[in-house]
């Protein structure tokens, strides 16, 4: 977990080896592998 970049929505204690959602993540914030729209394209059929 040392090379881990924490993401800044989420808060990380490494001592205690937990984890807490500081915030909720915006799309922005959170990388997909694609399009969001052609998900929801696909599975309304």
């Amino acid at each position: 977990m040392k090379k881990y970049q924490v993401p800044q929505w989420l808060a990380y204690d490494s001592l205690k080896i937990e984890g807490k959602l500081s915030r909720v993540p915006t799309p922005e914030d959170v990388q997909l592998p694609s399009e969001v729209s052609i998900i929801f394209e696909h599975y309304s059929r």
